[in-house]
C-alpha cells in the first residue's frame, strides 16, 4: 500500500510482473571455421567468438582436452584438460590467439587437442546457466605433412583460378563475337 504526501493511502495497488526464464549463454567459435584443423606443435592458433546472453555473462572460458598418442606397448593415456580464461565480449566477436607452444607438457605429432568455448551466466537464482560452442579440433603434425598439407590446398586453389580464367576467356571470346557481329 502507498501513501501520498498527506499520508493518506489510496488503495491497493496491482501491478503485472512477467517473469522470464533465464537461458543458457549461446557461445560460438566463429575462426577457425571448419571443425578439424592441423597445426605443428608450435603454431599459434587464430580464435574468434561471440557470447550472447539474454541477462549478462560472469565468466568466459576456453575449454580444451589433449589427447597424446599412445605407446605400442601401454594403454592409451587419459585426456588431459585445461582452461583459459577469455575476455567477456560486449556485443561484438573477440579474437584470441592460442600459443600452443605454452602448453605443459609440450604437444607432440599425433596429439589431437579439442576445444571449446563455454561461457557462464550471472543467474545466481537457479543457475548459473552454462553454454558451450561446438567442439572444434587439433591435430598435431609434422613440418613435411604441414607443407604437404599446404602444396595440395596450393594445387587446388590453383586449379581453381585456372578455370575462373578459361570460363572467363570463354565468356569474353562470346562478348567479342557478339559485338562484332552488330
Amino acid at each position: 500500500e502507498m501513501l501520498n504526501e498527506k499520508g493518506e493511502s489510496s488503495g491497493p495497488i496491482t501491478t503485472k510482473v512477467d517473469v522470464r526464464d533465464d537461458k543458457a549463454p549461446i557461445a560460438s567459435l566463429i575462426l577457425p571455421k571448419t571443425e578439424k584443423i592441423t597445426a605443428l606443435f608450435d603454431s599459434k592458433i587464430n580464435l574468434a567468438y561471440s557470447i550472447k546472453d539474454d541477462f549478462g555473462v560472469k565468466k568466459v572460458l576456453l575449454r580444451f582436452e589433449v589427447i597424446r598418442p599412445a605407446n605400442p606397448d601401454q594403454p592409451p593415456p587419459a585426456a588431459e584438460s585445461g582452461q583459459i580464461p577469455l575476455e567477456i565480449p560486449s556485443g561484438r566477436p573477440l579474437a584470441f590467439r592460442w600459443d600452443l607452444s605454452g602448453m605443459i607438457p609440450p604437444l607432440t605429432i599425433g596429439s589431437f587437442v579439442r576445444y571449446w568455448i563455454e561461457a557462464e551466466d550471472n543467474n545466481t537464482f537457479t543457475g548459473p546457466g552454462i553454454g558451450r560452442s561446438q567442439k572444434k579440433t587439433i591435430t598435431v603434425v609434422s613440418e613435411e605433412a604441414k607443407r604437404m598439407e599446404l602444396l595440395d590446398q596450393l594445387g587446388r586453389k590453383a586449379g581453381e583460378i585456372e578455370r575462373l580464367y578459361k570460363s572467363q576467356q570463354k565468356i569474353n571470346d562470346k562478348t567479342d563475337t557478339t559485338i562484332r557481329a552488330k
